[in-house]
């Protein structure tokens, strides 16, 4: 079991959230699991868990309910999960198409 996550902020989570944190705990949440989280960001699901262990010492809240079936978003994590879709659409929106097939050349 998990223990119980702090209400404020640690001094020590200086480290900033990254698109990758915020895209790990919205799989998480559409998926209702790490594993299945991991699988479809073709992640390890320990390098998953992480980033969602470093959101939550960040933030200073639980954002996900873990149980043996899964994990379930806390209230807090669901106003989180929220505002980290919101952030992820407007990131897309405003980036190129990326072209699998088209790779950069190096600058001679």
């Amino acid at each position: 079991m998990h223990k119980p996550r702090r209400s404020t902020p640690s001094p020590q989570a200086g480290k900033a959230i990254e698109l990758k944190h915020l895209r790990s705990a919205v799989a998480a949440a559409d998926c209702g699991s790490f594993r299945g989280a991991a699988e479809l960001l073709r992640s390890q699901q320990s390098s998953l868990s992480r980033r969602i262990d470093e959101i939550e010492h960040h933030l200073g809240i639980a954002v996900f309910e873990r149980h043996s079936g899964g994990v379930r978003p806390t209230q807090a994590g669901r106003d989180v999960l929220r505002l980290a879709r919101t952030i992820l659409d407007e990131f897309d929106a405003s980036s190129p198409p990326r072209d699998p097939f088209i790779t950069a050349e190096p600058a001679v």
